[in-house]
């Protein structure tokens, strides 16, 4: 009973609760940035309390999420779209990046549009980042088209297995770049005072993008896909970044202490920089393994093949 309560109002609170504690950490914070107190002992607790209430959300579209695919499945019929859908779970995949890969060209042009017309380096990078972005997820989904067009089997396997390096490759240039420009930004102290309707759409995206990949993740966590892994490491790299970008815009509106600003930033900067590299050197691993295993099945197959040539001699 009392495991049952504890799971029931402190993990998974119900929606109208869990929707009151959204409201309660977002005036909570707006108290402590409106009234200047940033440093203050009971602003730590306002954090805390925040990065709780986020947490709570995140496993609550994580349950809700597995829940509906489970009523789903009860009630799916087993059609053709179904059954093709089983077979080829990189169609689906397809449709999702395609998708994907539109939202982010037009939120990117609308950012960069937005930092031409303010000035601000910072603005036109982050909107420059994700039309880059969406060029990598474009080039992702040319891939899996050409994957999926492929009748041999040998040429198939050696694309996919490519998949892994040219992915990594595209992140890697990408994010380098886009490190960079923030260290900058947090060195230089770059202009990073958005209009309260920007920092809005950035949120309402940064969140789209989490539960994107929480969506993609338990959709095609069952398949050892090379295109698969790469979308979803793609999603979960954008969704890290965005949420950088969402806490330098939250901060740049209602934060009034450049230090602490700086210090926020740089903390986050780095994490995310460390993680989106992790990630990245995990493709470029997975990545030469695939490509070892194939070299030693091909040698495996020719000394077979020599074998009982000489046999037949």
């Amino acid at each position: 009973m009392l495991n049952r309560i504890i799971k029931r109002y402190l993990f998974l609170p119900p929606i109208l609760l869990l929707t009151v504690r959204v409201l309660l950490s977002a005036l909570f914070l707006f108290l402590v940035f409106n009234n200047q107190k940033e440093t203050a002992w009971y602003a730590s607790l306002a954090y805390v309390y925040s990065f709780y209430t986020l947490c709570l959300v995140v496993v609550r579209v994580v349950y809700t999420v597995k829940k509906e695919k489970k009523k789903a499945e009860k009630l799916k019929k087993d059609n053709l779209i179904t059954k093709a859908k089983r077979a080829f779970p990189l169609a689906t995949v397809s449709f999702s990046l395609l998708i994907s890969c539109s939202i982010n060209f037009l939120f990117g042009i609308f950012r960069l549009i937005h930092g031409l017309i303010s000035s601000s380096v910072w603005f036109s990078s982050i909107g420059a980042y994700y039309i880059l972005l969406c060029a990598v997820k474009a080039l992702l989904l040319i891939r899996l088209l050409q994957i999926m067009k492929e009748e041999d089997p040998v040429q198939k396997s050696k694309k996919k297995r490519n998949t892994y390096l040219m992915e990594g490759a595209f992140l890697l240039l990408v994010h380098l770049g886009m490190i960079v420009m923030i260290y900058l930004m947090i060195g230089l102290g770059m202009k990073n005072e958005p209009h309260p309707y920007l920092a809005y759409g950035q949120a309402f995206y940064t969140f789209y993008l989490l539960i994107q990949s929480l969506i993609t993740y338990l959709k095609t966590r069952k398949y050892d896909d090379p295109v698969l892994i790469c979308s979803k490491v793609t999603n979960l790299i954008s969704s890290m970044m965005s949420l950088m970008f969402l806490q330098t815009a939250l901060l740049g509106l209602f934060s009034n202490s450049p230090d602490l600003t700086k210090r926020f930033n740089l903390i986050t900067g780095t994490f995310i920089a460390m993680l989106s590299l992790g990630f990245i050197i995990y493709l470029f691993v997975k990545g030469w393994r695939k490509k070892k295993e194939n070299i030693i099945n091909e040698q495996e197959v020719v000394f077979i093949e020599n074998n009982e040539r000489k046999i037949d001699l």
